[in-house]
């Protein structure tokens, strides 16, 4: 085994009995404290990372608002660290969120708000990297709603199995990526899907362009939805001033007229810029934008 290969096995050893632990600690310990403990992790992560500052620097300078003011660009990745790390810790409690408890963590009107927009047939969710996306499928789930999920699995067999079983046990059907390719349309007569689309973990994404520079994203869900005549609902789901998220969305994006799916793409991209510039604090995107 070469040395690159030792520290990959390494990482994912690390990293499984890492979430192994957290998720004995969200067994234990109450969600409130659990926060506030997550919310110090941010503070230290922040502090000590040189490449995370820089990168969030990078990314935060395409958000208009924020293009030539350094100082409010750092203030801002520092809560988006923060927020992150709760984000993270919400996830790792998700069995303890049940359909009884749900009101107190995710505002229960918004989600009727974007079960009416799909007008009762399926539809495809779509997401940016922005908010609370897990909690976001959850919450919807456990609300009676069907909804499908796609997900890139981790590498490690046994990192995607523990995630998969938190999202099952909230009542999610998980679909892989690959799978995706296979099933999406089938899973679209009879029932909606959600997914991120606003980074490509493939290799196989098309090109396009978020705040005007070039990324790569998915888009194969866009040209099945115009052949299926099935409705893109652009959401996400955002902590409130309260504690609490809620679920964000303008409704389905305009399909007439359109040809060619990539323009669909493009109106997706459109509504994230909206929610990313409105929620800076909340974009969680570590990489340099682009890359």
């Amino acid at each position: 085994m070469n040395s690159r290969r030792r520290l990959s096995v390494s990482k994912s050893n690390l990293l499984y009995f890492g979430y192994a632990l957290a998720r004995l600690v969200a067994r234990l310990v109450p969600l409130a404290a659990a926060l506030r403990i997550a919310h110090v992790v941010g503070v230290v992560w922040y502090a000590t990372s040189r490449r995370l500052r820089a990168n969030l620097d990078f990314n935060l300078s395409f958000v208009p608002a924020l293009a030539k003011d350094p100082g409010a660009r750092a203030r801002i990745a520092r809560a988006n660290v923060r927020n992150f790390s709760k984000v993270v810790t919400e996830f790792l409690y998700l069995p303890r969120i049940g359909p009884d408890v749900l009101g107190r963590y995710v505002d229960l009107g918004s989600i009727e708000r974007l079960e009416g927009m799909a007008g009762g047939r399926p539809a495809l969710f779509v997401t940016p990297h922005v908010g609370n996306w897990e909690l976001a499928a959850a919450a919807v789930a456990m609300t009676g709603f069907r909804l499908q999920v796609i997900v890139y699995d981790h590498p490690d067999r046994r990192i995607a199995a523990m995630f998969r079983r938190r999202r099952e046990d909230r009542g999610l059907t998980v679909m892989s990526v690959k799978a995706a390719a296979r099933n999406l349309a089938a899973a679209l007569e009879t029932t909606s899907v959600g997914l991120a689309g606003d980074r490509d973990y493939t290799g196989h994404g098309a090109p396009a362009s978020l705040f005007g520079t070039s990324v790569r994203v998915p888009s194969a869900y866009a040209g099945l939805a115009l052949s299926m005549a099935v409705d893109v609902i652009p959401a996400c789901c955002v902590r409130r001033a309260d504690g609490r998220y809620y679920i964000e969305s303008e409704g389905p994006v305009g399909r007439e007229g359109i040809a060619d799916p990539m323009d669909l793409v493009a109106r997706c991209l459109g509504r994230f810029e909206k929610y990313i510039e409105k929620y800076p604090d909340q974009w969680y995107l570590f990489e340099k934008l682009g890359d």
